[in-house]
Protein backbone atom coordinates (compact mmCIF):
# COMPACT_ATOMS: atom_id res chain seq x y z
CA UNK A 1 0.00 0.00 0.00
CA UNK A 2 1.39 3.20 -1.36
CA UNK A 3 0.41 5.05 2.03
CA UNK A 4 2.01 3.40 4.16
CA UNK A 5 5.65 4.49 2.99
CA UNK A 6 7.57 6.66 4.92
CA UNK A 7 7.35 9.85 2.95
CA UNK A 8 3.32 10.14 2.37
CA UNK A 9 2.96 10.47 6.30
CA UNK A 10 3.69 13.60 6.77
CA UNK A 11 1.86 14.46 3.32
CA UNK A 12 -1.09 12.57 4.97
CA UNK A 13 -0.74 14.13 7.81
CA UNK A 14 -0.93 17.75 6.11
CA UNK A 15 -3.64 16.71 3.86
CA UNK A 16 -5.74 14.99 6.48
CA UNK A 17 -5.68 18.43 8.60
CA UNK A 18 -6.59 20.73 5.68
CA UNK A 19 -9.51 18.17 5.08
CA UNK A 20 -11.11 18.49 8.55
CA UNK A 21 -10.57 22.36 8.22
CA UNK A 22 -13.14 22.34 4.72
CA UNK A 23 -15.06 19.68 6.44
CA UNK A 24 -16.04 21.93 9.45
CA UNK A 25 -16.87 24.78 6.78
CA UNK A 26 -19.53 22.19 5.10
CA UNK A 27 -20.87 21.19 8.46
CA UNK A 28 -20.65 24.72 9.55
CA UNK A 29 -22.95 25.46 5.90
CA UNK A 30 -25.31 22.72 5.86
CA UNK A 31 -26.12 23.52 9.71
CA UNK A 32 -26.71 27.93 9.29
CA UNK A 33 -28.44 27.32 5.66
CA UNK A 34 -30.99 24.41 7.16
CA UNK A 35 -32.43 26.52 10.17
CA UNK A 36 -30.02 25.01 12.97
CA UNK A 37 -30.93 21.60 11.38
CA UNK A 38 -28.64 19.23 13.67
CA UNK A 39 -30.45 16.21 11.77
CA UNK A 40 -29.38 17.72 8.33
CA UNK A 41 -25.82 18.05 9.71
CA UNK A 42 -25.95 14.58 11.53
CA UNK A 43 -27.14 12.77 8.10
CA UNK A 44 -24.38 14.66 6.02
CA UNK A 45 -21.94 13.26 8.91
CA UNK A 46 -23.18 9.67 8.47
CA UNK A 47 -23.43 10.11 4.71
CA UNK A 48 -19.73 11.29 4.74
CA UNK A 49 -18.21 8.77 7.21
CA UNK A 50 -20.23 5.83 5.09
CA UNK A 51 -18.43 7.34 1.73
CA UNK A 52 -15.38 7.36 3.33
CA UNK A 53 -14.72 3.72 4.97
CA UNK A 54 -17.40 1.55 3.28
CA UNK A 55 -18.79 2.75 0.10
CA UNK A 56 -15.29 3.87 -1.36
CA UNK A 57 -12.69 2.95 0.98
CA UNK A 58 -10.06 5.64 0.30
CA UNK A 59 -7.73 4.83 2.89
CA UNK A 60 -7.21 1.36 1.34
CA UNK A 61 -7.24 2.37 -1.98
CA UNK A 62 -5.65 5.31 -4.25
CA UNK A 63 -8.48 7.01 -4.56
CA UNK A 64 -8.16 8.78 -1.08
CA UNK A 65 -6.27 12.10 -2.62
CA UNK A 66 -8.63 12.65 -4.97
CA UNK A 67 -11.43 12.16 -2.45
CA UNK A 68 -10.13 14.85 0.12
CA UNK A 69 -9.14 16.80 -2.99
CA UNK A 70 -13.16 16.55 -4.07
CA UNK A 71 -14.13 18.07 -0.44
CA UNK A 72 -11.57 20.70 -0.89
CA UNK A 73 -13.12 21.59 -4.00
CA UNK A 74 -16.58 22.16 -2.49
CA UNK A 75 -16.10 23.46 0.33
CA UNK A 76 -14.47 26.49 -1.68
CA UNK A 77 -16.96 26.92 -4.20
CA UNK A 78 -19.55 26.80 -1.56
CA UNK A 79 -17.44 29.77 -0.10
CA UNK A 80 -16.82 31.31 -3.30
CA UNK A 81 -20.92 31.74 -4.08
CA UNK A 82 -22.58 32.17 -1.09
CA UNK A 83 -19.51 33.88 0.77
CA UNK A 84 -18.79 34.39 4.35
CA UNK A 85 -22.20 35.32 5.40
CA UNK A 86 -23.85 32.11 5.46
CA UNK A 87 -20.94 31.19 7.32
CA UNK A 88 -22.11 33.20 10.51
CA UNK A 89 -25.28 32.41 12.45
CA UNK A 90 -28.22 34.86 12.28
CA UNK A 91 -28.14 37.05 14.74
CA UNK A 92 -31.96 37.56 15.09
CA UNK A 93 -32.47 34.40 16.69
CA UNK A 94 -29.51 34.91 19.11
CA UNK A 95 -31.67 35.92 22.61
CA UNK A 96 -28.79 38.43 23.97
CA UNK A 97 -31.75 40.22 26.11
CA UNK A 98 -31.51 37.77 29.25
CA UNK A 99 -28.65 37.41 30.71
CA UNK A 100 -26.89 34.93 33.22
CA UNK A 101 -28.43 36.29 36.98
CA UNK A 102 -31.48 38.35 35.50
CA UNK A 103 -33.60 36.06 36.66
CA UNK A 104 -32.70 36.50 40.70
CA UNK A 105 -33.41 40.30 41.12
Amino acid sequence: MYLTDPQYQVGIAWLSSTVILFVSILFTWIYNNTGGSILATLIFHTMLNLSTYVAFPVFETETGPAFFFSIIVVATIILAIFGAKRMVRDKSRVNTENKIGDNFE
